[in-house]
């Protein structure tokens, strides 16, 4: 650039600075040449190539409870990235897991064009339930009491170990037994064993 100027052909399509970086504005081809105002002289037409940024959509839901999961397009063909992966994280097939609350975007590159898509719009993670046992260990026939006592619905996952009424569990046979929670506004779920 030194004894010279940049003429840009294509404004619509790229900027370039006085010492020649060019910035992407749109897709499309754009025309540049340099020239030497003391000699006259002019370069030959450079012509660059602007590529488009890569589409990313959410296919799936845009909440999620956390160790939950949704997906993002395109599945294949390049490298995602989560923002924040300590909310949520993404697989290179657009597989997103929540992690904890709060909100998240993703990008994406394009392995064939490098190209970096714009964020995507946000994911918002929903808190597990927070749920508890009076005690982890009975004995047969003994009961302990699960909290929250409202506000969802509790699910017996091992029947033959233990009964459950309401929030009343009753050990019946010796083992160990899970028990999940799930709560009525956002049907997020916990476990506990």
């Amino acid at each position: 650039s030194i004894g010279g100027i940049w003429e840009n052909l294509n404004p619509e399509i790229c900027s370039i600075t006085s010492n020649g970086t060019v910035t992407g504005i749109a897709s499309g081809i754009a025309n540049a040449r340099f020239v030497m105002p003391i000699s006259g002289c002019i370069s030959d037409i450079l012509s660059i190539e602007v590529l488009p940024k890569p589409l990313v959509n959410i296919i799936g839901n845009d909440t999620i409870c956390a160790f939950s999961t949704t997906q993002l397009t395109p599945i294949n063909g390049g490298t995602w990235q989560s923002k924040n992966p300590q909310i949520a994280i993404i697989s290179n097939y657009g597989l997103v897991t929540g992690i904890s609350e709060g909100e998240v975007r993703f990008a994406w590159t394009d392995a064939s064009s490098g190209c970096t898509s714009e964020e995507s719009e946000p994911i918002k993670v929903l808190p597990q339930p927070i749920i508890a046992a009076s005690s982890q260990n009975i004995c047969l026939g003994q009961t302990l009491t699960l909290s929250p006592i409202s506000g969802g619905v509790w699910e017996n996952l091992n029947q033959d170990i233990v009964t459950i009424s309401n929030n009343i569990v009753t050990a019946i046979k010796s083992g160990k037994a899970k028990l999940k929670f799930t709560e009525n506004t956002h049907n997020c779920s916990n476990s506990i064993e």
